[in-house]
């Protein structure tokens, strides 16, 4: 049963908290990882950066669509 709430109702202070937490337990997680493997540290900031621009560029590649798909008729309604 739904009481109403969204994700809109959480306090920005606890979300943030909370998403700085995920972030570093994986980040940590992976260099881990990465260290078990015996690969170091050079290794690991290497696979880190090449992450981030694969997900700016799909962050991109999304932003392109969706500006495609609000401005083409069969989508953008009456």
């Amino acid at each position: 049963m739904s009481d109403g709430k969204t994700f809109l109702d959480i306090p920005p202070e606890k979300s943030l908290k909370t998403t700085v937490i995920v972030i570093v337990g994986f980040m940590a997680l992976g260099a881990l990882l990465y260290f078990l493997a015996d690969k170091g540290l050079k290794d690991y900031a290497a696979k880190i950066g090449d992450c981030f621009i694969q997900g700016a560029i799909i962050s991109i590649l999304f932003a392109t669509l969706k500006a495609m798909i609000d401005k083409t008729w069969p989508f953008s309604g009456p």
